[in-house]
């Protein structure tokens, strides 16, 4: 499933091969990292965050794992949860000073949204 995905070749063949990889008990927080990017990817949106919220309860989401709930978020129109998991991942630090001033940037569009 992760082969699949990593080459963006039939991504819904993909979401088959790792629910069944997640059955088996395989690698856990990699294979709901791949699920959920999988799901993400084919507009799936709220089961790409129950996914990812699996993830963010074993805290072991990683950036990108993050970064994708967030967006799933604003899509589904969750500004506020959005906006924080947007904090939790600066809270996690953000070696690449373009990246983080970007996830700030969004994170005061979102907290502006969310004033109005």
């Amino acid at each position: 499933g992760k082969t699949l995905l990593t080459l963006g070749q039939n991504i819904e063949k993909a979401v088959l091969y790792l629910n069944q990889a997640m059955k088996l008990g395989a690698n856990v927080p990699q294979t709901l990292a791949a699920l959920g990017e999988a799901l993400y990817r084919l507009g799936r949106l709220e089961e790409a965050v129950e996914t990812y919220q699996r993830l963010r309860a074993l805290e072991l989401a990683e950036s990108a794992s993050l970064n994708n709930l967030a967006n799933c978020l604003v899509k589904l129109g969750n500004i506020s949860e959005a906006a924080m998991v947007l904090r939790e991942l600066l809270r996690l630090g953000i070696d690449n000073p373009v990246r983080r001033e970007r996830l700030e940037q969004n994170l005061k569009i979102l907290e502006t949204e969310l004033q109005k």
